[in-house]
């Protein structure tokens, strides 16, 4: 009877920690189209960036950072989720003399937002906000704050 209970009793918290999921990744798409359906309409896209930030830090901080602030924001919102990370920025002339930095040009970068921001927007996401943790990927496209 213990090793039933002891099975249930893990299968429930499981399904707990998927029902407060907010990222859209470990979601099924069922799973986010009832979401949808139920009023969960918006989500965030954390950018972050691949570049030095000195020789005590790894390249990927701001990868890291943003994953974990957009996380306690969409709980604080409430009926939002988080997009995956888009791990790459702009990085400019600066950064790209540090080995391992990883430069995605501008133009580039923002027609990558744009078109996970149409995504989104077709499969019923109202409120997108685009919300970079690097400085140098430079001003989020305005278009996107819809």
């Amino acid at each position: 009877m213990k090793p039933v209970f002891l099975l249930l009793a893990s299968l429930a918290a499981l399904q707990a920690q998927t029902a407060h999921n907010v990222f859209l990744e470990d979601l099924t798409w069922t799973e986010v189209r009832a979401l949808i359906q139920n009023g969960t309409t918006t989500v965030l896209i954390p950018t972050g960036g691949i570049e030095q930030n000195g020789p005590h830090m790894v390249l990927g901080k701001h990868n890291y950072r943003v994953r974990y602030a957009a996380e306690q924001i969409a709980r604080k919102l409430g009926k939002t989720l988080v997009a995956p990370v888009v791990p790459y920025a702009p990085q400019g002339n600066f950064n790209m003399k540090y080995p391992g930095t990883i430069d995605f040009p501008d133009e580039y970068w923002r027609k990558l937002l744009e078109h996970i921001a149409r995504s989104l927007r077709q499969h019923g996401f109202m409120v997108l906000k685009i919300w970079s943790s690097c400085a140098t990927a430079g001003p989020i496209p305005l278009g996107f704050e819809r």
